[in-house]
């Protein structure tokens, strides 16, 4: 579709030329674009050409279109009612949905709308909004005007492949709804469509989408059955390969079938985006079958994978942040030109704020995610816990069973007592592990790698920190702790965790230190009066 002809328009021979390449060679299109010299001194109907150009380029391109901001301004002041001010409405309107501003850019595209009122002829870019504002409407969830988006999006669809994927928009827009049969029906028309077009990466989305969608309705056997045939229509070469294992992996640990959920599970490592998804998998299934140091295991690689994410993530939210602030600034200096001075220094606070908001939230979710983390662990360590501790009652009784028949079970009860013990010692072991997983065992190894011999250089816990040690040994070692607080009832929280720490085999100077002491005197004091409350 040519963008630009007479009027106020450009009727520049290269970016003409430009424009009659960008529906099939939108690659071309942009390097041309891009090795484009004399734009500065053109006109400003060539600029303003060039500005919406060089915008549907790279977005054909599957670039970001931050770097196209200050071009679509200067085409937005330029043009006024012509169908390229639309074009540039709707790019504006996908820029500000990049960064999460869906009201601004629902906004700007129902203005390009009524621009498009004057020009039926372009059915393109309407479909094109149209898509669109059911997608964000969708994400804000207005679902009846998400439909009525879709709807005009399908009516001036003019290729199957087009009509595919606004069928598979009304499809998602359903399943939000939770409207299971609409939502099926979008998805089977969807692939429908896809299959008419003959494009094959369309139909592979369809069949995957199809998939996915009787998963999350709970028909596993069907998301199955297109899982399967998904897979018979790529080569293991295909993109898109490893994460269709993943997923496959993922429906067969649903079913029950382990064997075949790692089977694809270890299909999708060539795609590393996938790993973290993979490790929780993995995880969840080591912890059904009581192999919770696994499960650890594959749980922390997952964490670690998704810190490396929210840092990013972390990275891009200051870029929105500075974006957006900076561009309330540029507004603010427009109007205070003669003091260039407090621009600059308003820029400057509005960044440094932004930073730290920023840093503050990535500071929170790290220790949302430890705790999360630790909570996990503390599940796994209960159930192996509850597992011990019902097969030590079993052969306790077994036990009392064999000394009520007859002496001659004795060997066999020596050794029930002596499976009684390891599975104390083992029950014990697993509480010390749960303990290393926690966030103040992190200040507790700390302190252990002191080697300064100089009293008043050593560091020791804080009275906060020595509470929260307090209230999470305690709530670990319960079992352990119950039975002398009920035997001593003089001894005190504090007490009981002295005895835990020792238990530990923890020294008695790091033992000191958690108690806020930089030597052993006091805590050795602490010992005596111990004995006595417990003689």
């Amino acid at each position: 579709m040519c963008f630009s002809c007479g009027g106020r328009r450009s009727a520049h021979p290269y970016l003409m030329k430009v424009d009659s390449l960008m529906q099939e060679r939108p690659d071309s299109a942009l390097a041309l674009l891009q090795v484009m010299s004399d734009v500065s001194s053109s006109t400003d109907a060539d600029k303003a050409y060039y500005a919406v150009l060089l915008t549907a380029a790279t977005d054909k391109n599957y670039l970001p279109l931050i770097s196209c901001d200050s071009l679509l301004d200067f085409a937005l002041r330029y043009y006024d009612g012509e169908k390229e001010e639309a074009r540039a409405l709707f790019y504006k309107g996908r820029l500000l949905a990049e960064m999460n501003d869906l009201k601004a850019a629902i906004d700007l595209n129902l203005k390009a709308l009524d621009i498009l009122e004057n020009y039926p002829e372009e059915t393109d870019i309407k479909m094109l909004i149209y898509g669109w504002l059911g997608i964000w409407y969708s994400d804000s969830e207005l679902y009846e005007k998400a439909q009525e988006a879709l709807r005009y999006q399908l009516l001036y669809s003019r290729l199957a492949k087009d009509s595919s994927v606004a069928y598979q928009h009304l499809a998602t827009c359903y399943m939000m709804k939770d409207d299971k049969d609409s939502a099926i029906y979008y998805e089977k028309k969807s692939l429908e469509t896809a299959e008419k077009s003959a494009d094959s990466a369309l139909i592979l989305l369809s069949m995957h989408n199809m998939s996915v969608e009787y998963e999350l309705f709970g028909e596993i056997d069907s998301a199955l059955y297109y899982s399967h045939k998904l897979l018979r229509h790529v080569s293991p070469s295909y993109k898109s390969y490893p994460r269709y294992c993943y997923h496959l992996g993922n429906l067969y640990r649903i079913k029950g079938n382990k064997d075949s959920a790692r089977f694809y599970l270890d299909k999708s490592k060539a795609m590393p985006e996938l790993d973290h998804l993979r490790f929780y998998t993995l995880s969840d299934m080591e912890a059904e079958d009581g192999n919770y140091e696994a499960a650890y295991h594959f749980l922390d690689s997952c964490v670690a994978i998704e810190d490396s994410i929210r840092d990013e993530a972390g990275i891009w939210e200051v870029q929105h942040l500075v974006y957006k602030h900076q561009t309330e600034v540029e507004l603010l200096k427009e109007q205070m030109k003669s003091d260039q001075m407090v621009g600059m220094i308003l820029l400057g606070s509005v960044s440094l704020f932004c930073f730290i908001i920023v840093f503050y939230r990535w500071k929170m979710g790290e220790r949302e995610k430890q705790e999360a983390l630790f909570q996990q662990s503390l599940e796994y360590a209960e159930k192996r816990l509850e597992d011990m501790q019902a097969s030590i009652d079993d052969n306790e009784r077994t036990i009392a069973i064999l000394q009520d028949e007859t002496h001659s079970h004795s060997d066999e009860i020596v050794r029930k007592e002596k499976q009684i013990e390891d599975l104390k010692k083992e029950k014990f072991n697993l509480r010390v592990w749960l303990f290393e997983q926690s966030s103040i065992y992190k200040k507790v190894h700390a302190l252990s790698e002191q080697v300064t011999s100089n009293k008043k250089e050593r560091k020791v816990m804080s009275e906060a920190e020595h509470e929260k040690l307090r209230e999470t040994v305690l709530g670990i070692f319960g079992d352990y702790v119950a039975p002398l607080r009920e035997a001593h009832p003089r001894l005190t929280d504090d007490d009981l965790l002295l005895l835990c720490l020792q238990e530990m085999h923890l020294p008695a100077l790091v033992i000191a230190m958690c108690y806020g002491y930089s030597d052993t005197s006091t805590i050795n004091q602490r010992k005596s009066r111990l004995k006595s409350k417990m003689s």
